[in-house]
């Protein structure tokens, strides 16, 4: 098990790199893509990190008012998307 007391460093070209945590799984962006990836390693046992470089989830939806989303189902109303998206 790694002590939380102890600083540890990556070696970089002219510095050196503090290392904060350590995980399976680093997910880089907290859009729809971003947030179902972390959340299917989540649930498949990885040790998951979601880094995201604003102070919200869910990509232009959010961020960028963006309010016309795709719908999941078709002209008849048949689901054509569905797991996590669907959730």
């Amino acid at each position: 098990m790694k002590s939380k007391n102890t600083v540890r460093t990556i070696p970089e070209p002219n510095k050196e790199v503090n290392i904060i945590d350590e995980c399976d799984v680093v997910v880089v962006g907290g859009g729809p893509g971003g947030i179902g990836a972390a959340l299917a390693a989540a649930r498949n046992g990885a040790d998951t990190i979601l880094i995201e470089r604003y102070g919200y989830l869910g990509g232009m939806g959010t961020g960028g008012l963006v309010t016309i989303m795709p719908c999941l189902s078709d002209f008849n109303g048949n689901m054509q998307i569905a797991g996590i998206t669907q959730e």
